[in-house]
């Protein structure tokens, strides 16, 4: 081979193949889980039992019971005490399935619901109705018809013991539009943040209602079992009244 044709060669050749645990965990998902939906059960942790047709290599940990684990103690918290849930942001709705199948009055709120929580209720024998609601609104400050404030979802439950909020950047703009239910002081509040800036936003609010907020970072453990969190600050919060 030429000399400049070495040089060229060099020039070209790929970079060392990266091996961080998230990218080996991304190689092993794809060449042992299947691809396309797939009926799951969940088989451990909070959730056991729940039946959910999921993406397999998205939803890797959701059989264990290992999918945000770290919130799982509040939850558990919020099956003695709350009586209703208001879940913002629900997705595939395992949440309100949780309450609802613990006789908890729950309603999700997911704008990008196409029926996935219905078929997920059937599939599980909770029927939609005075248990269980859906609406496929988004919740907010903004006066539009696909958009609904936090407190009227809060009047047409008669209040709310607890509400989860995840949705990807909105959380502060949420809480806003709950202003009423926050200085009523009757509600816990499990927030999902997804920057700095957003969760000092969140804070801010709840204190200022007299609430106490604490928040739930990743456990030490998710260096060896990661999730798949692409931004840099994302992590929990919650929030109950003084005398919670």
């Amino acid at each position: 081979m030429q000399p400049h044709l070495r040089a060229e060669f060099r020039a070209q050749a790929p970079d060392p193949i990266e091996t961080s645990p998230a990218m080996l965990k991304a190689l092993l998902k794809g060449s042992l889980l299947p691809s396309g939906e797939q009926p799951m059960g969940v088989r451990a942790g909070l959730y056991r039992g729940l039946q959910l047709v999921v993406e397999p290599q998205d939803s890797a940990q959701s059989p264990f019971g290992l999918q945000e684990a770290e919130t799982h103690p509040f939850i558990r918290k919020m099956l003695r005490q709350a009586r209703r849930l208001i879940d913002v942001g629900a997705e595939k709705g395992e949440m309100v399935l949780l309450l609802a199948r613990n006789c908890i009055e729950s309603l999700a709120a997911d704008m990008n619901d196409d029926g996935r929580i219905g078929r997920h209720a059937a599939l599980n024998g909770i029927a939609l109705g005075p248990l269980l609601d859906v609406t496929a609104r988004y919740v907010g400050t903004a006066a539009a018809t696909n958009v609904v404030s936090l407190d009227t979802l809060a009047r047409r439950r008669q209040g709310a013991g607890f509400v989860k909020i995840d949705v990807d950047g909105a959380e502060v703009d949420v809480l806003e539009s709950g202003r009423a239910l926050l200085a009523d002081k009757r509600a816990s509040f499990l927030v999902e943040t997804h920057s700095a800036a957003l969760e000092q936003g969140c804070v801010a609010l709840l204190t200022a209602a007299g609430y106490d907020v604490k928040i739930v970072d990743k456990a030490w453990w998710r260096s060896l079992l990661p999730e798949l969190r692409p931004i840099a600050h994302n992590r929990w919060l919650t929030a109950e009244p003084p005398s919670a």
